[in-house]
């Protein structure tokens, strides 16, 4: 099975992590001072966030959407239902408000979760998909994002083993 996109529960007490054990991918939630990880998500769920007393997850990297769950329990609400799966690291929660990154590289806010999304930002280059790549500072005045710089190459020289001698 693979564990991977830990993030830390606010109290500290437990990390938050996606994995296949399932069989999907789903979020678990393993207690750090003892016990065993618990399946948080049912539904799917991937690159977990947690803030403002919600979980925050990706559905899949395969699937679009971004959902949202409270971290004491409950239904699931979709926040970003077609938000694609390849995008599934570009958004972040801040201040109750969602931060995210279309395949186009427009930046949009989506002040609350009944809100209409607002265009922030238009990347000049092509977004970096299937990885993480946006943040909003603490205070919320400055957005951190990655976009593609440029495509290198490398020229390589290697041996003929099917050469005639």
């Amino acid at each position: 099975t693979n564990e991977v996109t830990p993030c830390w529960s606010a109290t500290g007490d437990a990390v938050y992590f996606s994995s296949d054990r399932s069989g999907v991918w789903e979020v678990w939630r393993q207690p750090v001072a003892q016990g065993r990880a618990v399946q948080f998500t049912s539904s799917g769920g991937f690159a977990p966030l947690e803030r403002d007393g919600f979980l925050w997850y990706s559905r899949s990297r395969s699937k679009p959407g971004l959902y949202r769950m409270p971290v004491t329990g409950g239904a699931e609400q979709a926040v970003l239902p077609d938000l694609p799966g390849s995008m599934w690291g570009n958004w972040t929660v801040r201040g109750g408000r969602v931060f995210y990154m279309l395949e186009s590289g427009g930046i949009f806010v989506k002040p609350g979760i009944n809100d209409a999304p607002r265009q922030l930002h238009q990347l000049t280059r092509e977004p970096i998909r299937w990885d993480g790549g946006l943040d909003v500072s603490p205070d919320g005045f400055a957005l951190l994002f990655v976009q593609l710089d440029h495509v290198g190459s490398d020229l390589f020289v290697m041996e003929n083993a099917a050469r005639q001698d």
